[in-house]
C-alpha cells in the first residue's frame, strides 16, 4: 500500500490516469507523494496508478453519517466517510451471543447503507464479546453474513463492555 505522506507537488499524469513520479536521491519517497517500493533507483522515474490528493488543500473531507435510528452522539458519530472508505462505531447488543451478532451485523448494515456501502464493501471488522465462550455461537451468526471473499476480522474478548453488552462489533468498507 502506498502512503500518501502530505500534500504534494504536482506530478505529471501520463495517458491511462497514470502519474510520473521521479525517486529523489537519498529518498525512498516520489517527490514526498507515496512511498517507492523496494528496490527502486534513486532518480529514477516511474510511473504508478493512483489519484493523487487534491492540490488545493492538505485536509481530507471526512462526512459524518447518521440518521433518526442511528444519531450522532456527544462522543461519537455512528459512521465517518474519509477518502474512500467509511469508519463505523461499534454497534452493540445484548443477550444470548448469536443473536447479539444478528442484531450488530444488522445495524452496521443500515449504517453502511446510510453511507453508501454496503457488508459486501467491509474490508476489516473488530468483534468484542464480553466472554470468549461465546466465540463458537457469534461466529455462526456472523458467517450467515459473510460474502464470498469474507473480509479480515479481529476478535477479542472486552473485560467490561458497558450496559450488559454481550458483542460489539464495528467494521471499515470502501465505499
Amino acid at each position: 500500500m502506498h502512503a500518501v505522506q502530505h500534500a504534494p507537488p504536482p506530478c505529471e499524469e501520463q495517458p491511462g490516469g497514470r502519474y510520473a513520479v521521479e525517486v529523489l536521491e537519498g529518498s525512498t519517497e516520489w517527490r514526498s507523494q507515496v512511498r517507492a517500493p523496494p528496490g527502486t533507483i534513486p532518480g529514477q522515474v516511474s510511473t504508478f496508478g493512483f489519484t493523487p490528493p487534491s492540490h488545493s488543500t492538505a485536509a481530507m473531507s471526512r462526512q459524518l453519517i447518521s440518521s433518526e435510528k442511528f444519531p450522532p452522539k456527544p462522543h461519537n458519530c455512528p459512521a465517518v466517510k474519509v477518502a474512500g472508505l467509511v469508519f463505523c462505531a461499534g454497534q452493540t447488543s445484548k443477550g444470548d451471543a448469536k443473536s447479539a451478532t444478528t442484531t450488530c451485523l444488522q445495524n452496521l448494515k443500515e449504517v453502511l447503507e446510510l453511507s453508501g456501502s454496503s457488508l459486501e464493501q467491509v474490508v476489516k471488522y473488530n468483534v468484542y464479546l464480553a466472554d470468549m465462550k461465546d466465540f463458537d455461537a457469534m461466529n455462526e451468526a456472523y458467517i450467515a453474513f459473510l460474502p464470498k471473499n469474507p473480509p479480515s476480522r479481529t476478535c477479542i474478548a472486552a473485560a467490561a463492555l458497558p450496559g450488559g453488552v454481550t458483542v460489539e462489533i464495528e467494521c471499515i468498507a470502501q465505499v
